[in-house]
């Protein structure tokens, strides 16, 4: 007989069903947190950028493109700010639902119950290295170039010939 009863294929056919439930409701909380958090750390860009462009020194294009070229390094801010809010919310969520006491009252131990979060956690770990070492600084680039175009056009658009 498996864990909780039937055969070891039910057992791992129910393993199949736990893993999937937290591995998307990771996602769906780890989705939620990034825009929260995302949206934190661009209220400040987002104040500048609306006075550049409520000052008429840019255009809405351009500034859509300086938040554009903003997002890959405050990606790699937020990313492990949302995965860590996921954790707390999900097991946070089966503790009071009495659910994560169930479960290991059925059989399942701890570690069974943390690999699905632990195997998100490793590809994400992966994928923000790759990103903070290749997609953000390329980013920051592209912001600094629209940035110094702003300020190139902006610094020679009061002066004209022949006045004082």
């Amino acid at each position: 007989m498996g864990i909780g009863g039937g055969n070891r294929e039910t057992w791992r056919g129910r393993m199949k069903i736990i893993y999937r439930m937290l591995m998307l409701d990771m996602l769906a909380v780890i989705a939620e947190g990034v825009a929260l958090f995302t949206f934190v750390f661009l209220l400040k860009r987002l104040y500048d950028l609306t006075d550049l462009l409520a000052a008429g020194s840019t255009t809405i294009a351009t500034t859509g493109s300086l938040l554009f070229a903003l997002l890959p390094s405050i990606m790699v801010l937020t990313f492990p700010m949302a995965i860590l809010l996921a954790g707390l919310i999900v097991y946070g969520r089966l503790a009071h639902d009495n659910e994560l006491v169930a479960l290991l009252a059925s059989g399942y131990s701890h570690r069974q119950l943390l690999t699905p979060v632990l195997i998100l956690g490793l590809v994400l770990t992966v994928t923000l290295s790759w990103w903070a070492h290749r997609i953000a600084p390329k980013g920051l680039r592209m912001f600094q170039i629209i940035a110094a175009d702003i300020l190139q056009e902006t610094a020679t658009t009061g002066i004209r010939p022949g006045s004082f």
